[in-house]
């Protein structure tokens, strides 16, 4: 048997391995860019609604799917780290801190971006993002019907209570 004959026949049987080897890679390049694209859109679509469990759950999922040490994963990681440390430490006026908040979410965003191949800018991404006033009107009235409801369980509210059409009985009386 010729050299050249050894290689075919070793080409031969090594060609499915490797084909499914580098079948495997590129599906798992691909799941990850698709799982990293998952937490991109819904911080996309929660931005203006940062309390919403969605976008919480995207914030916290980022650390696992953004792990790498490229550059580009690195930056969004470091841009993460330092919107978390932000929403951890609220201290200054709630304007401030907020607007600090936004600033700190659009950097990450425009990173998230930037690492799947969007070029989304800081601007663009603040100015693109839409939702309806009645959701804020709608989310302040169940905050003060929440913390109404917690004063009366507590104790610190009374139920004021009106008779309205007192029995003929009740008024001799």
């Amino acid at each position: 048997m010729t050299l050249s004959e050894f290689l075919t026949i070793i080409a031969i049987l090594l060609a499915p391995v490797v084909a499914l080897q580098v079948s495997k890679l590129l599906e798992h390049r691909r799941a990850k860019h698709y799982s990293r694209l998952n937490v991109f859109r819904t911080l996309m679509g929660t931005r203006a609604s940062p309390t919403d469990l969605d976008h919480i759950s995207a914030l916290n999922a980022i650390d696992v799917e953004f792990y790498g040490s490229d550059d580009n994963s690195q930056q969004v990681l470091e841009a993460h780290k330092i919107y978390i440390n932000h929403l951890s430490s609220p201290g200054t006026p709630i304007e401030v801190w907020n607007d600090k908040r936004v600033d700190l979410l659009l950097d990450l965003l425009a990173k998230m971006a930037s690492c799947l191949g969007y070029r989304f800018g800081k601007t663009e991404l603040k100015t693109t993002s839409y939702v309806p006033s009645v959701y804020g009107v709608r989310e302040d009235e169940s905050d003060l019907v929440r913390r109404g409801f917690l004063s009366l369980l507590a104790g610190k509210i009374a139920l004021p209570i009106r008779v309205v059409n007192a029995p003929s009985d009740a008024a001799s009386q």
